[in-house]
């Protein structure tokens, strides 16, 4: 249904709009709105594929499943709506049941944020929810700070190599060590994830400007405010997104 170079043009646009990726294909006149609906409907549901696979195999009966999912939802306090939100494997689902703050531009912020990781990264991503903090030491530091009518700080972090899960991906290119070429690589993903933040900024009349980003080894960002602190896993690689707003920020060496 579509080339090659209109599903690259689909992928460019969503670097500078945070939109799904049939949706922008109905808003080019690449496909139509059927067309999407077919698409989604042959991706099918991986919970239900991965569950029919099971019983299929003879690994575990229905009522077994059914007791699996039960135990998983009580230890973890789950409501009936979070595991039917993880179930359904739509992640703006996910993110609206899971990412709660107690602060609207926090909210807005890691949805996208999570939502990009989701395009651009990796599928295969967990996510609890975000949490406050006031200091927390991290091996490698990726941040960008927006200054305005709103002053941002924004980070992704990491422990040893883990950052490079989001190096590798966003780059597509294969990094050894941490060095100043991966650095520029979680940079640029935090520049792009930042400028979708400022353009739906705009759109409420809030004017911020993105400065440089910049980099830190072995160091702990500190606050006297508060930030919070969203841990993503990514191909079982753990990073923290930092998001610190209206809070004055602090970075030293450890």
């Amino acid at each position: 249904m579509l080339t090659t170079a209109q599903a690259d043009r689909i992928n460019m646009l969503q670097a500078t709009m945070d939109k799904r990726f049939g949706d922008i294909a109905v808003e080019q006149g690449f496909l139509t709105n059927e067309q999407v609906s077919t698409l989604l409907s042959l991706q099918g549901n991986s919970y239900l594929k991965f569950i029919q696979t099971v019983i299929d195999k003879g690994y575990l009966k229905l009522e077994d499943i059914d007791n699996v999912v039960g135990d998983f939802k009580r230890e973890n306090g789950y409501s009936y709506e979070d595991i039917e939100a993880l179930k359904s494997g739509d992640i703006d689902r996910i993110i609206n049941v899971f990412v709660k703050t107690d602060n609207e531009y926090y909210d807005s912020y890691f949805a996208i944020m999570i939502r990009n990781i989701n395009r651009f990264i990796s599928t295969d991503i967990s996510f609890g929810s975000p949490y406050v903090c006031k200091e927390i030491k991290n091996d490698c530091i990726a941040s960008q700070c927006l200054n305005g009518d709103h002053d941002v700080f924004v980070c992704i972090s990491a422990d040893n190599k883990d950052l490079l899960v989001v190096a590798d991906a966003y780059a597509k290119e294969e990094f050894e060590e941490v060095d100043e070429d991966a650095y520029d690589s979680v940079c640029e993903f935090i520049n792009c994830v930042n400028g979708l933040f400022a353009s739906k900024l705009s759109t409420s009349d809030i004017d911020i400007d993105m400065l440089p980003p910049v980099f830190f080894n072995n160091s702990i960002i500190k606050t006297n405010d508060s930030y919070y602190v969203q841990p993503v896993t990514i191909c079982n690689k753990q990073i923290n997104v930092i998001v610190g707003i209206d809070s004055a920020i602090f970075i030293e060496e450890a």
